[in-house]
């Protein structure tokens, strides 16, 4: 039995984290089923009408072929940001860690401009980004992600009309101008306080 037989499309909610999507690189800190596969059970699930993301958890910028990853198909995606300490810091080697500069609940976290430039090379039409940093959990939930209730942006909310199926296109473009218009504001408000 799989789990196509298994779970219910309207009530299951799946999500599959994707580090890398180079299995050579991807063996140095992890040993799971490869890239390929996971990408192929979310296609797969996506397109047996089941609620599914992409999980980048952590997306690690130097570890991403982001040209790969936004020709995927998939139309969600699920974004977490690398937090580490010294323990953490030894699965990863080659990242700069240097960039690494806000320090909050005995991690060391990326600043949220950074994030924000991370985030705008993923053009995967829905995005939500989960946050440990307080700050940067109040600014995704205000101005960035779809469902602001929902930090996993799940399909199944009374306020969504299930039976229509947003234009991926579509999607994707008002996500990009949301963005835009949030990048253009925290710089407007940093030239004010500069």
């Amino acid at each position: 039995m799989t789990y196509l037989e298994v779970l219910d499309p309207d009530l299951a909610h799946i999500q599959i984290t994707v580090t890398c999507l180079d299995t050579m690189i991807l063996r140095r800190y992890e040993v799971a089923s490869p890239p390929e596969q996971r990408i192929g059970a979310i296609q797969t699930l996506q397109y047996h009408g089941f609620d599914v993301a992409i999980r980048l958890s952590p997306l690690l910028e130097e570890y991403m072929d982001f040209d790969k990853l936004n020709n995927l198909g998939i139309d969600k995606c699920i974004v977490e940001f690398l937090r580490f300490n010294s323990w953490i810091k030894n699965w990863f080697p080659g990242l700069n860690y240097e960039k690494y500069t806000l320090y909050d609940g005995n991690y060391k976290h990326l600043p949220l401009e950074e994030k924000l430039r991370i985030i705008d090379k993923v053009k995967i039409p829905s995005i939500t980004v989960c946050e440990k940093v307080p700050e940067h959990y109040d600014y995704w939930q205000k101005n960035f992600n779809p469902n602001p209730a929902d930090c996993c942006n799940l399909r199944i909310n009374p306020q969504l009309d299930l039976t229509v199926k947003p234009d991926r296109e579509e999607v994707r473009a008002r996500n990009i101008e949301k963005r835009k218009n949030h990048l253009a504001k925290l710089r407007h408000s940093e030239s004010q306080g500069a």
